[in-house]
């Protein structure tokens, strides 16, 4: 697709451009290898790309650049350019960002602390607003404190804009800030774990929120893998030692963990059959079975040993049980 490249470039021209796009290779260590000031490989650079978009509509690419386009319209007229790969797989970041550079009307936004690496349509793009409208996003995730539903936020921040800003254009500087973070359809700020979990604790957590049931720590771990959270490698055996370690977890079975958020209480067998007798004072074996099994997964032959077992728990009639 890029072999048109020789054809318009001089060839220092083409070997930065080279280098700077499909090597990946900064400025700096591209004037080193030339012998070059940082600048003056800089200026070539943009020799060589002011070049291209006079003739980049005459090239295959123009097809690109075209699908390019209506992608960010469809969506919210701007995109990190890794999500950008996402639906551009057949290239890589390095050649999407030779396109965005040489076409008319797509611009790229320079990663700083508060932007990912991103690009947008130029015409959708107001800098100073963009800047206003993050700064507002931030201010309002770090009063919540707490990750809020994305599509509720996005019509909050609309409500308070003094000018008027579409959903799509806050929800688009939403997911390019290198300041927000998004998951399960909430956003928080980047310090809230429970949108970008740091801990194995954090991650075991969303990973049993997500199931919405207890699972084995087997399974938690393996989850845990495949969400990809970061590139931290956990092993099962700190899983499992997060999982004991915590108050926020209960085994309610063998190996099985619950949030005890849902009601589970820590304890054996013993324990919860003692607590619900306590409780409730005399109740059958039917009924103390069926609230054990509420707190624990186990089998009833296991809640009948316990009754037989231990001589707290004293038999007062037909299949009833007292303290």
């Amino acid at each position: 697709m890029f072999d048109f490249l020789k054809n318009y470039l001089t060839n220092k021209e083409y070997e930065v451009i080279q280098k700077r796009y499909f090597e990946n290779k900064t400025l700096q260590a591209i004037g080193d290898e030339m012998a070059l000031t940082r600048e003056r490989i800089r200026q070539i650079q943009n020799n060589g790309i002011n070049k291209l978009k006079r003739v980049i509509e005459t090239t295959k690419v123009q097809l690109v650049i075209e699908k390019i386009e209506q992608h960010l319209q469809k969506n919210s007229n701007l995109s990190c350019y890794k999500t950008l790969q996402n639906n551009f797989q057949e290239h890589t970041i390095g050649e999407l960002e030779l396109i965005v550079d040489a076409s008319q009307n797509i611009e790229t936004i320079k990663k700083t602390q508060n932007f990912k690496h991103s690009c947008g349509l130029n015409n959708k793009i107001d800098k100073n607003k963009l800047n206003l409208i993050h700064k507002k996003i931030i201010q309002e995730l770090k009063t919540n404190n707490r990750p809020i539903c994305t599509n509720k936020f996005v019509i909050e921040i609309q409500k308070k804009q003094d000018t008027y800003t579409s959903q799509k254009t806050i929800q688009g500087i939403i997911e390019i800030s290198e300041q927000t973070k998004i998951l399960d359809n909430k956003v928080g700020h980047i310090s809230c774990r429970e949108v970008n979990p740091k801990s194995i604790k954090d991650k075991a957590i969303i990973v049993l929120e997500r199931a919405h049931q207890p699972l084995h720590f087997r399974d938690i771990n393996q989850k845990i893998h495949l969400e990809e959270f970061d590139r931290k490698t956990v092993t099962l055996e700190a899983v499992h030692n997060e999982l004991i370690r915590y108050e926020d977890f209960v085994l309610v079975g063998r190996g099985l963990y619950a949030l005890s958020k849902w009601g589970y209480t820590k304890g054996t067998v013993k324990d919860i059959i003692h607590q619900i007798l306590k409780e409730h004072g005399v109740l059958s074996k039917k009924l103390i079975v069926a609230k054990v099994l509420e707190q624990r997964q186990v089998k009833i032959g296991t809640i009948s040993l316990n009754l037989q077992k231990y001589p707290e728990f004293k038999r007062v009639g037909r299949a009833t049980y007292s303290l």
